[in-house]
């Protein structure tokens, strides 16, 4: 049996259907549209769509980017979604 590790953090308090960082309310997370569903059940998808990556993601520097406020041209110059 082969036994993949997947780094744990952010795992339920990321959508699973585009990556973008949510809330997490103890068993619920809520995206920032207003999509709920079940915590574990979001993090299973984002573990299950974990496998094939081919480089490791850098998770802390991209909440550090979401979390900044004011960027009115996105960044590096690519535009906001």
């Amino acid at each position: 049996m082969i036994v993949e590790s997947i780094p744990a953090p952010y795992t339920s308090k990321s959508d699973h259907r585009n990556g973008v960082l949510g809330k997490r309310n103890r068993h619920w997370f809520r995206g920032f549209d207003g999509y709920n569903c079940d915590a574990d059940w979001n993090a299973s998808q984002n573990i299950g769509q974990w496998l094939g990556f081919s480089c490791p993601l850098d998770l802390q520097k991209a909440v550090s980017v979401m979390d900044a406020d004011g960027l009115e041209d996105g960044v590096n110059e690519s535009p906001l979604n």
